[in-house]
């Protein structure tokens, strides 16, 4: 609702926002499993690991790039 000024120590530097500025803050993009695989596979990465929730409702996937 106002101009502000917020210092982040830990990275030594300061970032000032207009009042009412938009501040964006993710993307969230919902895939299958297989389509977070044909995905790596298609953009030159590869998984490395899977991480799936207790119910195996929802995955996170660290990729890695692919130099082979």
């Amino acid at each position: 609702l106002e101009a502000q000024r917020v210092p982040v120590k830990a990275l030594r530097t300061q970032f000032e926002f207009a009042p009412w500025e938009p501040i964006h803050t993710e993307y969230s993009y919902k895939y299958l499993v297989s389509d977070a695989r044909a995905l790596a596979e298609a953009t030159g990465f590869r998984i490395l690991a899977e991480y799936f929730d207790r119910q195996g409702y929802f995955m996170d996937a660290l990729f890695a790039v692919d130099k082979g």
